[in-house]
């Protein structure tokens, strides 16, 4: 039998990049001493921790200047912001960053990773998704039907009236988390079908549909949302490197290298180890090792 190759990968490619002219005029600058009124003190703000030695962040640099100016335009109540961490370290031990760039939405203070793809488009969406009404109303069952068919994932809470101090929770934490649809319904038939009490993350992966039987606490929901928003291993592919080398909020990641049928016998293994660290690391398998990494 082949052995299972499981491994951890540090990349530190920095590729000389040539990067056009183009005009940071809408980003803002933030420093230890005026991050709080720049970031922290407003209701929105996008936030770029970067390096001025890092390729991959001055390949950034354009669209990230792009994403700025036509946000301005689209919604002016977000502040789009840059950070050098290398000059002002405090700041990027504080919020955890790991690797360069790295990016956080912060709302109302509290900050989250961004874990889309690094472009003008792809950051112009976020935005413009993280600052609309976050949250679907789902009120009968074939609403839910098409719900349940047109996301691999997503979050139905059961709420009678949409008022009160847990109404207001779920709706920060949905803004909090864009990438994640969140629904709600008043209808009990559908919460009876459904099975749903108080809150079930449905999922069509892993064990499936998890209920949420926690207090309706800030940090106990957050932390639900984050620890099952994606599959225990995740495949690595061309199209999420990047959200993957973005760090997506998790301390550590492994990469599990396997071939031919030796895959589905790795990924069961790393599911089994990952369950006992979901929130902290994130598993992710291939079939090749891949040699070109997307930060600093």
């Amino acid at each position: 039998m082949n052995p299972i190759r499981i491994a951890f990968v540090v990349f530190s490619v920095s590729p000389a990049i040539l990067i056009q002219a183009f005009d940071e005029k809408d980003v803002l600058v933030a420093t230890s001493s005026n991050f709080s009124e720049t970031v922290l003190e407003v209701e929105y703000a996008l936030v770029e921790f970067y390096a001025p030695w890092c390729g991959h962040c001055k390949k950034l640099a354009p669209d990230y200047a792009q994403a700025a100016s036509e946000l301005k335009q689209i919604v002016p109540k977000v502040n789009i912001v840059k950070v050098d961490a290398d000059a002002h370290p405090d700041l990027g031990e504080r919020f955890g960053v790991q690797s360069y760039p790295t990016i956080k939405w912060f709302r109302n203070g509290t900050s989250e990773e961004f874990d889309g793809d690094r472009t003008a488009r792809a950051i112009v969406n976020f935005v413009e998704k993280a600052t609309k009404e976050s949250v679907i109303s789902v009120q009968t069952l074939d609403e839910f039907s098409k719900l349940m068919d047109s996301n691999r994932a997503f979050i139905l809470a059961f709420f009678e009236t949409l008022e009160g101090a847990q109404w207001d929770l779920f709706l920060e934490t949905a803004a909090m988390f864009p990438s994640v649809t969140f629904a709600q319904t008043s209808s009990k038939e559908v919460a009876a079908a459904n099975d749903v009490q108080k809150l079930t993350f449905f999922r069509h992966f892993d064990a499936g549909n998890l209920k949420y039987d926690g207090e309706w606490n800030a940090q106990h929901l957050r932390n639900f949302v984050h620890e099952n928003k994606l599959p225990l291993v995740v495949p690595f592919t061309n199209e999420n490197s990047a959200m993957i080398f973005a760090s997506l909020g998790f301390d550590h990641q492994v990469l599990l290298f396997a071939k031919g049928v030796m895959l589905g016998e790795a990924t069961r293994l790393g599911s089994q180890v990952a369950q006992d660290f979901k929130g902290k690391v994130q598993f992710f398998h291939s079939m090749r090792i891949i040699l070109k990494s997307a930060f600093c």
